[in-house]
């Protein structure tokens, strides 16, 4: 019997990633250890982005930094609920650069969302339950 009940204690505290290219068992991550990851940027308002050197790192005291691929971004994140988070008091360098176009849609998304959901390594920010408006793959933690 305390066997048995060993073996489903143990079974029950391992979250399992979902990510089918990864075999490893993911570490949840949330709002309570989210500052401690950066992120990214493998799809914005449904399109693939392929090798971008767009970023989004979480810090301490809920401060955020973003590359945005001429750009940098960065200001104050709030989490509530676990998955509800806003983007607020947004500072960018403003340098010229040639394609403005996906730079200012990344902008414009950190603006818009309202809430977030981690899936194994992939974090998505979404607005209401819409599409997500973007994703991102986790870096490192």
């Amino acid at each position: 019997m305390l066997l048995l009940t060993l073996i489903m204690v143990s079974c029950s505290n391992k979250t399992i990633n979902k990510n089918e290219n990864s075999k490893e068992v993911a570490t949840k991550i949330d709002s309570k250890n989210l500052f401690k990851t950066k992120w990214k940027l493998i799809e914005l308002r449904g399109n693939k982005i392929e090798n971008t050197k767009f970023t989004l790192d979480f810090f301490e005291e809920n401060r955020f930094a973003a590359f945005a691929g001429c750009n940098n971004l960065g200001g104050e994140y709030k989490v509530e609920n676990t998955f509800k988070i806003t983007f607020s008091k947004v500072i960018s360098t403003r340098m010229a650069c040639e394609d403005m176009k996906t730079e200012q849609e990344f902008s414009k998304v950190l603006e818009m969302t309202d809430n977030f959901i981690v899936d194994g390594k992939i974090l998505s920010l979404n607005k209401g339950r819409m599409t997500p408006l973007a994703r991102f793959e986790l870096i490192r933690k």
